[in-house]
Protein backbone atom coordinates (compact mmCIF):
# COMPACT_ATOMS: atom_id res chain seq x y z
CA UNK A 1 0.00 0.00 0.00
CA UNK A 2 1.36 3.25 -1.02
CA UNK A 3 2.37 5.16 2.27
CA UNK A 4 0.67 8.10 2.12
CA UNK A 5 -2.33 6.09 1.68
CA UNK A 6 -1.11 3.85 4.61
CA UNK A 7 -0.49 7.02 6.19
CA UNK A 8 -3.56 8.43 5.89
CA UNK A 9 -5.46 4.84 6.94
CA UNK A 10 -3.77 5.03 10.25
CA UNK A 11 -5.21 8.84 10.78
CA UNK A 12 -8.49 7.91 10.42
CA UNK A 13 -9.33 4.12 11.50
CA UNK A 14 -7.20 6.13 15.05
CA UNK A 15 -10.04 9.26 15.07
CA UNK A 16 -12.49 6.27 14.78
CA UNK A 17 -11.12 4.58 17.96
CA UNK A 18 -10.78 7.72 20.04
CA UNK A 19 -14.19 8.37 19.25
CA UNK A 20 -15.16 4.92 20.24
CA UNK A 21 -12.87 5.59 23.32
CA UNK A 22 -14.50 9.04 24.57
CA UNK A 23 -17.62 7.80 24.16
CA UNK A 24 -17.75 4.66 26.40
CA UNK A 25 -15.59 7.68 28.90
CA UNK A 26 -18.94 9.18 28.81
CA UNK A 27 -21.18 6.08 29.20
CA UNK A 28 -18.72 4.99 32.25
CA UNK A 29 -19.07 8.25 34.28
CA UNK A 30 -23.00 8.58 33.40
CA UNK A 31 -23.47 5.02 35.13
CA UNK A 32 -21.17 5.36 37.86
CA UNK A 33 -23.41 8.87 38.59
CA UNK A 34 -26.45 6.80 38.22
CA UNK A 35 -25.21 4.31 40.55
CA UNK A 36 -23.84 6.57 42.89
CA UNK A 37 -27.05 8.58 42.79
CA UNK A 38 -28.91 4.67 44.16
CA UNK A 39 -26.09 4.39 46.97
CA UNK A 40 -27.23 8.01 48.51
CA UNK A 41 -31.04 7.58 48.05
CA UNK A 42 -30.53 4.25 49.70
CA UNK A 43 -28.23 5.52 52.33
CA UNK A 44 -29.39 8.76 53.29
CA UNK A 45 -33.14 7.16 53.90
CA UNK A 46 -31.76 4.72 56.03
CA UNK A 47 -29.81 7.16 58.06
CA UNK A 48 -33.21 9.62 58.24
CA UNK A 49 -35.00 6.75 59.87
CA UNK A 50 -31.59 5.51 62.31
CA UNK A 51 -31.67 9.15 63.79
CA UNK A 52 -35.59 9.93 63.81
CA UNK A 53 -35.75 6.48 66.38
CA UNK A 54 -32.13 7.96 68.29
CA UNK A 55 -34.08 10.72 68.68
CA UNK A 56 -36.91 8.98 70.02
CA UNK A 57 -34.68 7.19 72.50
CA UNK A 58 -34.21 10.66 73.82
CA UNK A 59 -37.40 11.45 74.34
CA UNK A 60 -38.50 13.63 70.64
CA UNK A 61 -41.45 12.29 69.31
CA UNK A 62 -41.83 14.78 66.41
CA UNK A 63 -38.08 15.15 64.97
CA UNK A 64 -39.00 13.91 61.24
CA UNK A 65 -39.10 17.46 59.75
CA UNK A 66 -36.41 18.63 60.91
CA UNK A 67 -34.16 15.12 60.59
CA UNK A 68 -35.32 14.90 56.88
CA UNK A 69 -34.29 17.97 55.79
CA UNK A 70 -31.19 18.49 57.54
CA UNK A 71 -29.85 14.94 56.12
CA UNK A 72 -31.88 15.19 52.94
CA UNK A 73 -29.38 18.61 52.70
CA UNK A 74 -26.59 16.55 53.13
CA UNK A 75 -27.70 14.60 50.71
CA UNK A 76 -27.75 17.16 48.21
CA UNK A 77 -25.04 18.76 48.99
CA UNK A 78 -22.72 15.76 49.14
CA UNK A 79 -23.95 14.56 45.61
CA UNK A 80 -23.46 17.88 43.98
CA UNK A 81 -19.63 17.63 45.21
CA UNK A 82 -19.20 14.24 43.79
CA UNK A 83 -21.15 15.38 40.73
CA UNK A 84 -18.28 18.13 39.86
CA UNK A 85 -15.29 15.69 41.17
CA UNK A 86 -16.67 12.66 38.32
CA UNK A 87 -17.07 15.12 35.49
CA UNK A 88 -13.43 16.40 37.02
CA UNK A 89 -12.49 13.08 36.39
CA UNK A 90 -14.05 12.88 33.10
CA UNK A 91 -12.35 16.05 31.49
CA UNK A 92 -8.88 14.76 32.28
CA UNK A 93 -9.57 11.55 30.64
CA UNK A 94 -11.18 12.63 27.80
CA UNK A 95 -8.05 15.43 27.64
CA UNK A 96 -6.10 12.59 27.62
CA UNK A 97 -7.94 10.30 25.21
CA UNK A 98 -7.48 13.62 22.95
CA UNK A 99 -3.43 13.05 23.11
CA UNK A 100 -3.28 9.55 23.33
CA UNK A 101 -0.73 7.92 21.46
CA UNK A 102 -1.35 4.03 20.41
CA UNK A 103 1.85 2.75 21.71
CA UNK A 104 3.15 0.81 24.85
CA UNK A 105 4.28 3.88 26.68
CA UNK A 106 1.49 6.03 25.47
CA UNK A 107 -1.33 3.50 26.70
CA UNK A 108 0.77 2.89 29.71
CA UNK A 109 1.16 6.73 30.63
CA UNK A 110 -3.35 6.59 30.14
CA UNK A 111 -3.77 3.48 32.70
CA UNK A 112 -1.94 5.42 35.24
CA UNK A 113 -3.67 8.19 34.72
CA UNK A 114 -6.96 6.66 35.23
CA UNK A 115 -5.98 4.85 38.54
CA UNK A 116 -4.53 8.35 39.96
CA UNK A 117 -6.98 10.55 38.78
CA UNK A 118 -9.16 8.34 41.18
CA UNK A 119 -6.88 8.39 44.29
CA UNK A 120 -7.03 12.43 43.84
CA UNK A 121 -10.85 12.23 43.54
CA UNK A 122 -10.98 9.61 46.76
CA UNK A 123 -8.69 12.35 48.31
CA UNK A 124 -11.11 15.44 47.91
CA UNK A 125 -14.17 13.52 48.51
CA UNK A 126 -13.13 12.32 52.04
CA UNK A 127 -12.44 16.32 52.51
CA UNK A 128 -15.60 17.13 50.91
CA UNK A 129 -17.29 14.21 53.27
CA UNK A 130 -15.88 15.16 56.17
CA UNK A 131 -16.39 19.26 55.85
CA UNK A 132 -20.26 18.97 55.03
CA UNK A 133 -20.34 16.46 58.13
CA UNK A 134 -18.83 18.95 60.52
CA UNK A 135 -21.30 21.92 59.36
CA UNK A 136 -24.20 19.36 59.44
CA UNK A 137 -23.14 18.19 62.82
CA UNK A 138 -23.68 21.55 64.49
CA UNK A 139 -27.02 21.93 63.15
CA UNK A 140 -28.21 18.88 64.90
CA UNK A 141 -26.00 19.53 67.87
CA UNK A 142 -27.88 22.97 68.29
CA UNK A 143 -31.51 21.24 67.78
CA UNK A 144 -30.36 18.66 70.59
CA UNK A 145 -29.10 20.69 72.67
CA UNK A 146 -32.92 22.41 73.14
CA UNK A 147 -34.85 19.65 72.59
CA UNK A 148 -32.93 17.14 75.09
CA UNK A 149 -33.10 16.85 78.33
CA UNK A 150 -29.63 18.04 79.49
CA UNK A 151 -28.73 14.24 81.08
CA UNK A 152 -29.48 12.35 77.81
CA UNK A 153 -27.70 15.18 75.31
CA UNK A 154 -24.08 13.73 75.17
CA UNK A 155 -25.04 10.18 74.60
CA UNK A 156 -27.63 11.58 71.67
CA UNK A 157 -24.94 13.29 70.12
CA UNK A 158 -22.32 10.23 70.30
CA UNK A 159 -24.78 7.68 68.95
CA UNK A 160 -25.30 10.42 66.34
CA UNK A 161 -22.03 11.24 65.22
CA UNK A 162 -21.24 7.42 65.43
CA UNK A 163 -23.65 6.56 62.95
CA UNK A 164 -22.54 9.13 60.57
CA UNK A 165 -19.07 8.33 60.88
CA UNK A 166 -19.59 4.72 60.88
CA UNK A 167 -22.43 3.70 59.28
CA UNK A 168 -23.35 6.54 56.79
CA UNK A 169 -19.79 8.17 55.82
CA UNK A 170 -18.01 4.49 55.84
CA UNK A 171 -20.30 2.97 54.05
CA UNK A 172 -20.67 5.71 51.27
CA UNK A 173 -17.10 5.69 50.97
CA UNK A 174 -16.34 1.98 50.51
CA UNK A 175 -19.33 1.44 48.16
CA UNK A 176 -18.36 4.06 45.86
CA UNK A 177 -14.89 3.36 46.28
CA UNK A 178 -15.36 -0.37 44.62
CA UNK A 179 -18.30 1.16 41.83
CA UNK A 180 -15.22 3.80 40.98
CA UNK A 181 -12.05 0.83 40.95
CA UNK A 182 -15.06 -1.46 39.01
CA UNK A 183 -15.31 1.38 36.32
CA UNK A 184 -11.47 1.83 36.10
CA UNK A 185 -11.03 -1.62 34.96
CA UNK A 186 -13.37 -1.29 32.72
CA UNK A 187 -11.67 1.84 31.04
CA UNK A 188 -8.49 0.10 31.18
CA UNK A 189 -9.79 -3.12 29.84
CA UNK A 190 -12.07 -1.39 26.97
CA UNK A 191 -8.55 1.26 25.93
CA UNK A 192 -6.45 -2.27 25.96
CA UNK A 193 -9.00 -3.60 23.39
CA UNK A 194 -8.63 -0.13 21.31
CA UNK A 195 -4.88 -0.59 21.48
CA UNK A 196 -4.76 -4.46 19.96
CA UNK A 197 -7.28 -3.12 17.42
CA UNK A 198 -5.34 -0.45 16.09
CA UNK A 199 -2.00 -2.95 16.29
CA UNK A 200 -4.10 -5.41 14.25
CA UNK A 201 -5.15 -2.53 11.55
CA UNK A 202 -1.79 -1.24 10.99
CA UNK A 203 -0.14 -4.44 10.66
CA UNK A 204 -2.96 -5.13 7.88
CA UNK A 205 -1.80 -2.36 5.64
CA UNK A 206 1.90 -2.66 6.13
Amino acid sequence: MDKDIQDLFKVKNREILITNLKFDLDKNISSLLETTSNIFNLEFETAVKKIIAIMKDAGISDSDKFVTETINAMKDKNFSDIETLFNGKKDILADNIDNLEFTDIGMNKYYDIVLTSTKYLKDKLEIAFKEIKEVNSKVVQEYINKNVNSDKEEITLLRIDEYMDNRLYGKLNTKIHMEIMLRDNNLINKAKEVYLRFQDICSKTE
